[in-house]
């Protein structure tokens, strides 16, 4: 079976390949390539606990912070992957 690669249009060493490419290629064109990012090219997503200061470049990494650092927030935990049976 061939895999696609999915190259990053901006980035000529980034390459996703494999199951979740699709998914990592975008992640990676959200974070790094969104017009709401810094002038450094990193994201703005701030800790929503107010009087937190902490920030994060990816989403996934602000959860598990918010979920470890502030329970009163009541995040819900993450949903378990589930895999395809498609080919």
């Amino acid at each position: 079976e061939r895999r696609k690669t999915r190259p990053c249009p901006y980035c000529p060493e980034k390459k996703y390949t494999g199951e979740y490419a699709h998914r990592n290629w975008m992640r990676h064109m959200e974070n790094k390539h969104n017009p709401s990012t810094s002038a450094d090219g990193l994201p703005m997503l701030p800790c929503r606990c107010p009087g937190c200061g902490r920030s994060f470049q990816r989403t996934d990494a602000r959860l598990v912070h918010e979920r470890r650092s502030h329970p009163e927030l009541n995040t819900p935990p993450a949903m378990k992957r589930t895999k395809s049976n498609s080919p």
